[in-house]
Parts: C-alpha cells; sequence; structure tokens
C-alpha cells in the first residue's frame, strides 16, 4: 500500500468520508434536500444536506445525523466525477458568503483533496484559509482537519504554512491514532507531525515566528524539540534571551540537548544568560557541564547500548540506505544507527540527510515513528559533535 493510502486509512477508512462524524449532526435539511433517482441531482441534494452540521452531547443524539451524512458521501462517491464538479462550484459559491460554514468547508475540502489533490490543492487551501478552526462543529471533528492537514504538509502544497500556523500554533489541535492505540496525541506532537514533514522549510517557518515573538512561543520550542536542527539556534536562545522564565528556559535546553548539535551547544555556553532566575541559572550549570561530558563518542556508546553493535558500513553503503529510507517513509528495521554515525559521512551530509529521514518519518502516524524520530535527531545533533 503506498504512503497516501496508509495516511488515508489512519482515521477514516479508505470508505467515504462519514465514518469520521461520530460527533456531529446536521441542522434542519432544506426542502431541496430530497433525492431523486439521477445520480447527480441526489449528490446535489447531498450538498446541500451538509450544510448547517451542529455537534451534540451523545452518540445517541448524533446516530441519525452521522447515517444522514452517511447517505451522502455516498450519492457524491456514485455521482463520480459530476459531483466532485459540484462539490467544488459549492464550494467556490460558499466563499463568495460574509460567513461560510466552517464545517462545510473543512468537511468538503477533505474529499476534494482526496478524490484529486493536484487539481483541487488551491481550492482546497483557500477553503481552508476561509474555515474557522474556532468553529464547535470542526473542533468536534478535529481529527478530519488534522488528516487534511497532514496530507498537505505531506505533499508540501505552497500556503499550507498559514494553514498550520492558525491550527497548530493557534488553536488546540489534539487528536488520536487508534489504529496505533495512540488515543491522546497533543497539541504539540500534533504540530509536530505537521511540520516534521515540511523538513528545513518548516523548521524555518518556526524560526520565523519565534523572532516575531508569536504568542505560542513556548509550544513553538516544543515543536522545534522534534523538527528542529542547528539552523534554529539563534532564533531559539533569542527568543529564550526576551523571555528568559523557567519553562521558557527548560523548552530552550531541550533544544539545544536533543537536536541543537554543537553550535546550540557552544551558544548556549557562551552567552552570559544573566536574566535568568537562580532556579534556571543553577540548572544551566548542570546542562554545561552534561554538554562538556558528551561528544560524538559517547553518542555513539549510547547508541550501541540500546541497538548493540552492527556491521560496519562504507560512506556509499550508508548513503543508499539513507537514501532507500527517504523512500519507504523512514523505515528501515535493519540499520544500525551508530553505524551510520561512524560511516565516515562529511557532517553537513550526515546532518541534511538524517534530517530528510526524519521528515519521511513523519510520514507515519504512530508511535513507533516519534521513536525513531528520536533515533534520527541523536544522529542529526551528533553530526556536527566532535
Amino acid at each position: 500500500m503506498s504512503t497516501r493510502a496508509l495516511l488515508l486509512a489512519a482515521a477514516c477508512g479508505l470508505s467515504a468520508l462519514p465514518s469520521c462524524h461520530p460527533d456531529l449532526v446536521a441542522g434542519p435539511a432544506p426542502a431541496t434536500a430530497a433525492v431523486t433517482s439521477s445520480d447527480v441531482t441526489a449528490a446535489n441534494a447531498a450538498i446541500v444536506s451538509l450544510h448547517g452540521i451542529k455537534r451534540r452531547r451523545t452518540a445517541a443524539e448524533n446516530a441519525p445525523a452521522s447515517a444522514s451524512m452517511d447517505a451522502a458521501w455516498k450519492a457524491l462517491e456514485a455521482a463520480g466525477p459530476d459531483g466532485e464538479v459540484q462539490l467544488a462550484d459549492a464550494v467556490d459559491r460558499e466563499l463568495t458568503l460574509a460567513a461560510p460554514d466552517s464545517f462545510f468547508l473543512v468537511d468538503a475540502a477533505s474529499y476534494l483533496y482526496r478524490h484529486d489533490a493536484a487539481g483541487q490543492a488551491a481550492r482546497v487551501l483557500l477553503a481552508l484559509g476561509r474555515a474557522s478552526f474556532a468553529d464547535d462543529a470542526v473542533q468536534g471533528n478535529s481529527q478530519e482537519l488534522f488528516e487534511l492537514l497532514h496530507l498537505l504538509a505531506d505533499d508540501h502544497r505552497a500556503g499550507v504554512l498559514g494553514v498550520l500556523e492558525r491550527a497548530a500554533l493557534e488553536g488546540d489541535l489534539s487528536v488520536a491514532f487508534p489504529r496505533h492505540a495512540m488515543w491522546d496525541v497533543d497539541p504539540t506532537l500534533a504540530g509536530a507531525f505537521l511540520y516534521g514533514p515540511l523538513g528545513t522549510t518548516g523548521e524555518a517557518a518556526l524560526d520565523t515566528l519565534l523572532g516575531s515573538d508569536h504568542r505560542a512561543g513556548q509550544r513553538i520550542l516544543e515543536i522545534l524539540n522534534w523538527v528542529g536542527s542547528r539552523r534554529s539556534t539563534s532564533a531559539v536562545l533569542d527568543y529564550l534571551e526576551r523571555h528568559p522564565d523557567d519553562d521558557t528556559f527548560e523548552r530552550a535546553v531541550g533544544f539545544v540537548m536533543r537536536v541543537g548539535g554543537r553550535e546550540a551547544r557552544d551558544e548556549i555556553a557562551r552567552r552570559p544568560m544573566q536574566a535568568l532566575s537562580p532556579k534556571s541559572k543553577a540548572r544551566l550549570v548542570d546542562v554545561l557541564t552534561e554538554i562538556r561530558a558528551t561528544s560524538r563518542r559517547t553518542v555513539i556508546d549510547a547508541l550501541e547500548k540500546q541497538f548493540g553493535r552492527g556491521s560496519p558500513l562504507t560512506p556509499t553503503i550508508a548513503r543508499a540506505r539513507l537514501r532507500a529510507m527517504i523512500a519507504s517513509s523512514g523505515h528501515d528495521d535493519d540499520l544500525n544507527p551508530a553505524n551510520v554515525l561512524e560511516a565516515g559521512l562529511p557532517p553537513d551530509e550526515l546532518e541534511s540527510t538524517m534530517i530528510d529521514v526524519r521528515s519521511a518519518m513523519f510520514q507515519r502516524l504512530s508511535p513507533e515513528a516519534l521513536d525513531d524520530v528520536k533515533v534520527a535527531n541523536m544522529l542529526i545533533s551528533a553530526a556536527s559533535l566532535r
């Protein structure tokens, strides 16, 4: 199964969208919503019925609307390309309204992108740009919004960064990965899975937001603990100097030690940090001691303790294995990370390649992907260590 097929299956199955709507109900349907024998007419009626969705408190209250929505999406599927054209036209009409139906825009955008990603990407991003992610019905189905955003990020769609900022940073996007028994994906992890596939593009966008003192600064720091690199050193430490509270300090230190490499470690040791609290200053002493005790050798030793000693790799073989990982969503159960670090790749090449590997890992919505990202980050950080 392809990566895209796996992503589509993650939460909603491979059928139409109604299974994504367990806690939503439809508002009163206009009289024109009656279904006829014509598939095209039925699709039009289905589109009308997808407006005015409201969230209720219980599954019993939601059940009739869930059935109605299931029938609506089946009618659109039955209409084939004509149904997609009708739905796209309905989105265009909705976008002309002063107060568009946010849930309809998100729901329709998800359907259109899953059926014709290349042809509908621009329309989908326009729809998401107008939708309010604070809408109660949208929040009640945050899983669908997350899945759509993840597909857009994985496809590196132009314009996705603004939508990600609104959803992952300005809102509280919490989701679940039920197929992997991962039931509590908090806003930070959701943000990591959305910005992660974008690689250095996503990292640079987060750095820029830190530089503007975005109100979600602490969450951005937390996400950079997963998706950052030494490139973010100035953005993170400059932000810490402007916001020297204990919570910001701990998140900045996490970045330095997890993904910042030699550059971040040298920089935090160089800066005076006079505005830190006594508590953070004492913690900084411990951090600097740990920095002085860490080298590429100590990282290799830690990896060998966790994964054992594998067969040595030549640079050529290491490059080939890492390229294969990028093509397979970051998978390679037999590659020993300590051997990668000892393969003799130039530090800049190793770092940039591992960032690409990490981006591929974020295509997989699972706890195993996060475990793999942690190891990738060890290599990204250690690449520049002596």
